[in-house]
């Protein structure tokens, strides 16, 4: 068995948020560094990238 060492950020670590912003498009909290820049504004990702669900009919 080998010691070892993993680095986790700190904003990855269970707990309260380290940092919080706002979407600028849609008011969503975004926790931890997980906005995205998108032409200087702070985007969430569903607003950058599109949602990652598909409403069914």
């Amino acid at each position: 068995m080998k010691n070892i060492k993993i680095d986790i950020p700190p904003e990855d670590l269970p707990g309260k948020p380290l940092n919080t912003v706002n979407c600028q498009q849609c008011g969503e909290k975004i926790f931890d560094k997980r906005e995205v820049i998108r032409n200087g504004k702070i985007l969430c990702k569903a607003c950058a990238d599109g949602p990652y669900y598909h409403v069914l009919d």
